[in-house]
């Protein structure tokens, strides 16, 4: 299932790739979104959220950007049980808990998925992250990304 998860994201995040002039996602003054994440990802730190973060059957997403305003998508599917730390392996289940990065962070990649690692659920909405993620396309270099992610709302 988590090689079916990263063709599909592969085929998604090739086929939706646009102009860089269009990947720059214009903040809108005034909105105030929903939730709030502070991720070190390869020693970068990112907190600014273009979407609310939110919480459904599926797991945990949202939107945030890069330093140069391309837009990234953050996800965890299938996330732990409230008081759970869930370790990541590269051999997992299908319906394990993992973490995923769509959207070009500058490193080559534009897919980055944890093959190693923990996500810990501390309370109904918040969330450790401490992992690694690869890319799909290069998956010969592991990117850290450490921090906190608590959802704003819930389906």
């Amino acid at each position: 299932m988590v090689l079916m998860l990263l063709i599909s994201i592969s085929i998604v995040a090739t086929s939706c790739k646009k102009d860089d002039k269009d990947d720059v996602i214009p903040v809108v003054p005034g909105v105030t979104y929903l939730g709030s994440f502070n991720l070190d990802i390869n020693n970068v730190t990112f907190s600014t959220l273009l979407s609310n973060v939110e919480e459904m059957d599926e797991g945990v997403t949202f939107f945030t950007e890069t330093s140069s305003g391309t837009e990234i998508q953050i996800a965890l599917p299938d996330v732990p049980a409230i008081g759970v730390t869930h370790t990541i392996t590269i051999d997992q289940g299908e319906d394990d808990p993992t973490f995923v990065i769509l959207g070009d962070i500058g490193v080559g990649d534009e897919v980055l998925v944890a093959t190693s690692g923990t996500i810990k659920r501390t309370s109904s909405v918040d969330y450790e992250v401490d992992v690694l993620v690869y890319g799909v396309l290069n998956p010969t270099t592991p990117y850290p990304v450490v921090g906190v992610i608590e959802v704003g709302k819930i389906w």
